[in-house]
Order: structure tokens, then C-alpha cells, then sequence
């Protein structure tokens, strides 16, 4: 089911990624591999995987953005606190924009370790030979 609904939203993405990723053609997905082992592979995709990114703006930064942002931020914040602004509380400076600030601008389809499980479990249908997918 996930994997079903990833190649169908976001299916150059993840064809990108399984080829970058793990060397795999996803047109060789029900032949050289099973669609379970697509599926694990496809949900252990890193956080800055293109299919990660389309799903969530926030996964365009990794950890170390976010920290460099955080760090100019309160260079900012020091300095304006010894200005005459600070003493006034006036023209305090904005933190830096993040991506994906705010609500997440697509649906998110995260699975938990148990659903992921079950989700497995089930049988499975053909997908979309029309677009290649067994």
C-alpha cells in the first residue's frame, strides 16, 4: 500500500532514488527484487532523499542547517541585545527562514514500526502495469 502510493505520487522521485541510493532500476522491481524489498528500501530512504523532500518541505535541511541556522540566529540575537534597538525592544531580528516552517504543505504518509508491520503482512496486488510496476 505504501509503496504503491509512493509510485504513484511521487514516482520520479523514487525512481531517482532507488537508482541513486541503492543502484536499483525500479523497472526490474517484481523481477531482479520483490516489491517488499522495494517497499523496506523505499521506507529507509535517507531524510534528504528527493522522495523525502517532495513529501515534506522540512527534509530539505539536515541537521547541520538547521544548527548553522540556529547559530547566525543567535549571532543576531547578541548582537542586536547590545544595540540601543534592544534597549528600546524595537527592530528585533527575524530568525532565518526554514523550509517547511509552518504545517507541512503535502499530506504526510509516515508509518510507525507496527503499521509498517502490518502493512506488510497483507497480500499483495499488481500495480499499474501501465507504468511499468509489478
Amino acid at each position: 500500500m505504501l509503496l504503491a502510493r509512493m509510485l504513484d505520487e511521487y514516482p520520479v522521485h523514487v525512481r531517482a532514488d532507488m537508482q541513486q541510493y541503492y543502484g536499483l532500476n525500479i523497472e526490474r522491481m517484481g523481477i531482479d527484487y520483490s516489491m517488499r524489498h522495494a517497499a523496506d528500501l523505499i521506507a529507509m530512504l535517507p531524510s534528504k532523499s528527493r522522495t523525502f523532500r517532495a513529501i515534506d518541505a522540512r527534509y530539505e535541511w539536515d541537521m547541520n542547517e538547521y544548527l548553522l541556522a540556529e547559530a547566525v540566529d543567535s549571532l543576531h540575537m547578541m548582537v542586536w541585545a547590545n544595540s540601543k534597538d534592544a534597549q528600546k525592544n524595537r527592530n528585533r531580528p527575524k530568525p532565518l527562514p526554514r523550509p517547511g516552517s509552518g504545517s507541512p504543505s503535502r499530506e504526510t504518509i509516515g508509518l510507525d514500526a507496527e503499521e509498517y508491520a502490518v502493512e506488510l503482512m497483507k497480500p499483495r496486488k499488481e500495480v499499474g502495469y501501465g507504468n511499468g510496476y509489478r
